[in-house]
């Protein structure tokens, strides 16, 4: 689940890198010919997981037995910068932030290679890689966040995947209070939520079934807990706002307030983690 070894990569190492980055080329080309202009590329999704589906495996640098992500991202990095109007990279997108997972991909490889830092939250680093028990205990994101927030911010960080959408009412705070971690401690630009929509009736946001299509029964959209988690942001902050300091003496009540670029306008999300009104 790695790429094929070589013996003629220089300068990047033994595998076919520059094999993998004029594939990407090639498939990025397509896409703009057919008139859909790629603006953000991640080059592997979870680099650090072995899954079921196609995917590759790298590690932080490459080993004996597996491909480098830092020798992969510099020979895509240089094979993009010679079309015109190149996309910008995002990585290195591992699994979770735990453990410092993040700074491992990061440590090896240029910073000049990546336009921006992505990573999900499937751990948190405490013990505990269940991110549904996670969703109860969303403050155990605040020190990896932190950490990631302080050393890498020359550039935008991103939040690139979704939960594991259990349909729980109280994943719909926990959710809101997550991303409240982010944006106000993480140095979040971004929270990709990408499940929007789903099918067989699963799904983090919307679960979508039409009868016969799986378990499904009947035709059926279901909102579940966690959109509205992520519509109580999305509704009232517009793209280009920014984060500005708040602050309450309530300790249930995580806050964090946006303003609009043009300081008109400010929108403050409060998430109520107690249990009165």
């Amino acid at each position: 689940a790695t790429l094929k070894t070589s013996t003629s990569n220089a300068p990047y190492g033994n595998y076919v890198y520059k094999e993998f980055a004029s594939w990407w080329k090639k498939s990025f080309l397509q896409y703009r010919n057919a008139g859909i202009e790629v603006d953000y590329v991640s080059m592997q999704n979870e680099p650090d997981m072995f899954a079921d589906y196609e995917e590759t495996l790298f590690a932080p640098s490459e080993t004996g037995t597996l491909a480098g992500y830092a020798e992969a991202i510099a020979a895509l990095r240089d094979t993009m910068n010679t079309v015109n109007n190149p996309p910008k990279l995002i990585g290195p997108e591992p699994l979770g932030i735990g453990y410092n997972n993040f700074q491992k991909y990061m440590n090896p490889l240029d910073k000049a290679d990546l336009d921006a830092y992505a990573y999900h939250l499937y751990h948190a680093g405490n013990g505990n890689d269940n991110s549904a028990l996670n969703y109860v205990s969303p403050e155990n994101y605040r020190p990896p966040m932190s950490e990631i927030a302080k050393d890498y911010s020359d550039k935008p960080i991103i939040m690139t995947c979704n939960m594991l959408g259990y349909e729980r009412e109280s994943d719909m705070v926990g959710l809101a209070h997550i991303m409240q971690v982010g944006f106000s401690s993480g140095n979040l630009s971004a929270y990709i939520a990408w499940e929007l929509m789903w099918g067989e009736g699963k799904g983090q946001l919307i679960g979508v079934c039409t009868n016969g299509w799986g378990k499904c029964t009947e035709d059926k959209v279901t909102i579940n807990p966690e959109y509205h988690a992520l519509r109580h942001y999305s509704k009232f902050v517009s793209p280009k706002w920014n984060v500005i300091s708040s602050s309450t003496t309530e300790s249930a009540l995580k806050t964090v307030a946006f303003a609009s670029s043009d300081k008109d306008s400010i929108s403050l999300i409060i998430i109520n983690t107690g249990k009165s009104e």
